[in-house]
């Protein structure tokens, strides 16, 4: 047999099965997300400080997250408890504790906090979140500045787990 025909036939294999994989539509119950917490730490020239979650969901369940505040500090934060869950009707509501971790600059005291938040979104045609969230953290003390509790939009979409 010619290898050219094999080599077409294998190419062909491969992209059909390709374009097959990248077809699957997104699925919320499966996924790996991002939530965002706009302007949780404030806000400055550039824009909204926020916490950048990263939770993945396996058969409708908060399995376990992660997340960043690039704008704040350099750490990788913990979240710890979330009972986030998505209804019928795509509204993502939930509450979310995360132990927000310093690094050599902030916060200026060095002491790790912890936060909660209560989110209240809902997902579009194209899986992406809106919405908004109420936090505070669980000391009393302020997030930033003299604010104590922080209510502004919340981002975010889902993506695929690979």
């Amino acid at each position: 047999m010619d290898l050219r025909i094999v080599a077409v036939g294998v190419t062909w294999v491969v992209s059909f099965a390709s374009a097959i994989h990248a077809a699957a539509p997104l699925d919320p119950a499966n996924g790996t997300w991002h939530i965002g917490l706009d302007k949780l730490f404030g806000e400055d020239a550039r824009g909204g400080k926020r916490l950048d979650i990263y939770p993945v969901f396996i058969d409708g369940r908060w399995v376990n997250a992660l997340a960043t505040a690039r704008m704040f500090n350099t750490s990788v934060h913990l979240v710890e408890e979330s009972d986030v869950r998505v209804t019928e009707d795509r509204q993502v509501v939930g509450r979310i504790k995360a132990l927000i971790t310093p690094d050599t600059w902030v916060p200026q005291d060095g002491q790790a906090f912890h936060i909660e938040a209560e989110i209240r979104g809902r997902l579009n045609d194209q899986l992406q979140l809106s919405g908004t969230y109420t936090a505070r953290r669980t000391d009393g003390r302020p997030i930033h500045g003299e604010i104590k509790n922080v209510e502004a939009n919340l981002i975010g979409a889902v993506g695929r787990t690979e």
